[in-house]
């Protein structure tokens, strides 16, 4: 009787990912900070040329439409990087309604979250098991645990959020609980960017 022949089965993505060496995340995250460092750079220099001023000046009733979209954009994609930062300070100081243009912010961010949270209420499979995923999920098991760990995360500027996202929808976590408290929390973190920009310029 013939021996079956050894057949070499291709790696999903997840298992080419892991065999990658440790320090290659690092590099990746390094690398995707510089880039979104440089490109708010760019931007903040370019908004406050004579042309993006007058730019901000002309369209001023108009911010917090522009912030909806930039921040939905910005949230929804994690390929393109949008330098939200260097766009939402300009238009905030231009802005003749800041809490409406708080509020627009807020909400294009968690609509762009939200893409996140689909994706794992469709596709648990998606998702890497790691450590910060499995911790993630117990908190996600407690109603209120769950809200202040997606208030926190998404106030506080971090590159975790798109894990917390998709936990948060393979969980079945309600998508109300979801978009409330990252909504508040999002509120905050565009506040805060905004206040402490503007103190450290004096």
């Amino acid at each position: 009787m013939s021996q079956p022949e050894d057949v070499d089965v291709p790696l999903a993505k997840d298992d080419e990912a892991n065999l990658r060496p440790a320090w290659w995340r690092g590099v990746a995250t390094v690398a995707t900070l510089v880039v979104f460092v440089l490109l708010n750079f760019l931007a903040w220099q370019w908004l406050h040329s004579p042309i993006g001023q007058e730019i901000l000046t002309a369209t001023r009733d108009y911010g917090a439409v522009a912030l909806f979209l930039v921040m939905l954009l910005a949230n929804a994609t994690i390929i393109v990087q949008i330098p939200w930062p260097a766009i939402a300070i300009p238009l905030a100081e231009h802005s003749p309604n800041l809490p409406l243009l708080l509020t627009m912010g807020a909400l294009g961010s968690v609509l762009g979250e939200s893409v996140a949270f689909a994706f794992g209420r469709l596709g648990r499979g998606i998702i890497n098991d790691t450590s910060f995923y499995r911790w993630v999920q117990r908190q996600l098991s407690h109603p209120l645990r769950s809200a202040l760990l997606l208030f926190f995360l998404s106030a506080v500027p971090n590159p975790l959020f798109d894990v917390a996202g998709l936990t948060a929808g393979a969980a079945g976590l309600p998508y109300w609980l979801f978009f409330l408290t990252v909504f508040a929390g999002r509120v905050v973190r565009l506040w805060a960017t905004i206040t402490f920009v503007d103190f450290a310029r004096g």
